[in-house]
């Protein structure tokens, strides 16, 4: 039988590959999680255990569950160096297991069809036999389970042997690949798809037809007409999206009529695709090193460094201030203050960080003490470097969780001041160990300082600094869409609770609230727009040369955007800061939002 064998401990990685499987976790996991919830929700739930209906959905739920963990074992991890070692470990302690593995999407293609199509079985059953549906499915339900289970497995003696087989060959974790058989069960799951597709249309249809005569016969609500409508035909169209991709590429093997570039999604496209492991754009890890010694002074350079200094050094002496204020001062008693030291002290060591890591480097007369620091903590420059990446994530955090507080305090306005006050730091802690997880995505730092011959130099690792500005792409599209929900959410609940409240001092804290929210969502997405663009650009070339030539720059003052900001929109908003700051106001009153009225004294 024709084969071929490929060596899955040499792949190489891909950005594109890099890129999808970013966007597949960042909806992947959540929906993943989703699904775990409320699989033990419907199955510990007692509305739920006495409904058929609900049991058919945890034999879906169920199947979804193992067919995503299944997809990643069997397929998507092997497209990653870095996990490879998992992979090897599971063929090396249950031999052969990959290899069913591999086999599994296929069971599970079939599986997918009965899972959606017995939902809409059952509907079509309540209607035709209203009195005996619950009966027969309560009592058959794990005969129907069992003959799905039987069924899906039967279209493979369509095809003789394994598609893959994978084990340990001379200590090096190999599959072999048969061509001529993963051809026949593509063709094979084509012509399922077609099949199905057409079942699930019709089954769709008919229950959608059944359901409005059975409501226009019992009642006039037509509402739940076109509900009943939407489910049915939603199942059907959902559906189509595996299998007509299945006919696509099924068809594609004969006529080639797809475009290149969609060949080589192919995987990503569709999970169980065949080619995954040769077709593969071969890309380096290219190194250079720089002596940055030999750095010119740059009159553009120097301008923007004293203009990042004539604000920078005011701001960083008011966060400084401020941070000792309020721990310092009883008036900053309430848990807000906390999260508010905890945003302060993240910006300050950040603002720090960015001269350390990125801003002095640019400087002749400034680079000794770096080479000093390198001589006498060395490695020290590698870390202020990959803390760039790091306080991206706790950033983002601290902004967050200012929201969040926000909003507890409308929903649970008796026990969030004390929530807050007992794991403050427990959240401080969590922020300062998840910042590091996404960088997990690359391994190695992106630049290397290092003291070469009497020299100090740097490495640039041209592969890791693509693939650490992708997934702080991917991150930063994530975070602004949170941090723009969860403002809106504050200002909208706000304004709900006030308007409840009809206080007219409620109603002015409520547009304070506002602003503040709405401010934190409009700054921070200086810093997040700006590094998706710099992703963006690093694949289409369209930013002018003159602004890539002062990128660093660019990066470094919309990092300040964000970092320098929350000094100032406290003054703004915040009437115990400016009492403290002009020294003309005493405190009168206190309210729930973890803000302070005053008025001013006569």
């Amino acid at each position: 039988m024709e084969n071929f064998t490929v060596f899955m401990e040499n792949v190489t990685v891909d950005s594109t590959t890099e890129i999808l499987t970013y966007i597949q976790l960042s909806y992947g996991v959540p929906s993943f999680i989703q699904m775990v919830l409320y699989f033990f929700i419907i199955l510990f739930g007692k509305k739920y255990k006495k409904s058929s209906f609900y049991r058919l959905v945890l034999f879906d739920l169920c199947t979804n569950i193992f067919v995503y963990a299944n997809t990643w074992i069997a397929i998507r991890l092997e497209m990653h160096p870095s996990m490879i070692f998992i992979l090897k470990a599971v063929e090396y302690y249950i031999p052969g297991l990959l290899t069913a593995l591999k086999y599994f999407p296929y069971w599970f293609f079939h599986m997918h069809f009965w899972t959606a199509a017995l939902l809409t079985i059952h509907r079509m059953t309540s209607i035709a036999f209203p009195y005996a549906y619950e009966n027969f499915w309560n009592r058959y339900f794990w005969g129907v389970v069992l003959l799905c289970c039987v069924y899906s497995h039967a279209p493979k003696y369509l095809w003789t042997a394994w598609l893959y087989q994978v084990n340990i060959w001379n200590g090096q974790l190999v599959c072999v690949n048969f061509p001529g058989t993963l051809k026949a069960a593509i063709n094979v799951v084509a012509a399922f798809s077609v099949t199905y597709f057409c079942l699930n249309l019709a089954l769709g249809l008919s229950c959608a037809r059944m359901a409005s005569r059975k409501i226009e016969a019992t009642s006039s609500k037509s509402n739940i007409k076109k509900k009943l409508n939407r489910i049915a035909l939603t199942y059907s169209v959902v559906y189509t999206a595996e299998v007509i991709w299945s006919v696509l590429n099924a068809a594609n093997g004969f006529w080639n009529f797809l475009p290149a570039f969609f060949v080589k999604l192919n995987t990503n496209l569709l999970v169980f695709a065949s080619d995954l492991n040769f077709r593969k754009l071969k890309m380096s890890n290219v190194s250079n090193i720089l002596n940055m010694e030999a750095v010119k002074a740059d009159s553009t350079v120097e301008t923007l460094t004293t203009i990042q200094l004539s604000y920078g050094l005011p701001s960083l002496m008011l966060m400084i201030s401020f941070l000792v204020l309020m721990g310092c001062s009883k008036m900053y008693s309430n848990s807000f203050y906390r999260l508010v030291q905890l945003d302060l002290l993240t910006n300050i060591l950040l603002y720090f960080n960015t001269w350390l890591g990125i801003r002095v480097e640019m400087h002749p007369a400034a680079v000794p003490f770096l080479k000093f620091i390198e001589a006498t903590i060395p490695g020290l420059l590698n870390w202020f470097k990959y803390l760039t990446w790091w306080f991206m994530h706790i950033q983002f955090l601290c902004a967050a969780i200012l929201n969040v507080h926000r909003i507890s305090s409308i929903f649970f306005p008796s026990k969030y001041e004390k929530f807050w006050t007992r794991y403050y730091a427990l959240f401080g802690f969590s922020f300062f160990i998840y910042s590091f997880l996404p960088t997990l995505f690359w391994f190695g730092f992106a630049n290397e300082v290092s003291i070469i011959n009497g020299t100090l130099s740097k490495k640039r690792n041209t592969e890791t600094i693509v693939k650490a500005t992708n997934v702080t792409a991917v991150f930063s599209v994530i975070y602004f869409v949170v941090i723009l929900v969860l403002g809106l959410s504050t200002s909208i609940l706000v304004k709900s609770k006030v308007k409840a409240i009809g206080s007219a001092s409620h109603e002015n804290i409520g547009r304070k609230l506002t602003r503040i929210a709405l401010t934190y969502c409009f700054v921070y997405t200086g810093i997040l727009m700006w590094s998706v663009i710099t992703a963006l650009n690093s694949k289409l070339n369209f930013l002018p040369t003159f602004i890539v030539g002062i990128n660093q720059n660019l990066l470094v003052f919309s990092s300040d955007l964000m970092t320098l900001s929350l000094p100032y929109i406290l003054m703004i908003f915040d009437t115990n800061v400016r009492k403290h700051v002009f020294q003309r106001t005493t405190p009168v009153t206190s309210n729930n939002f973890g803000f302070t009225s005053f008025q001013r004294s006569s």
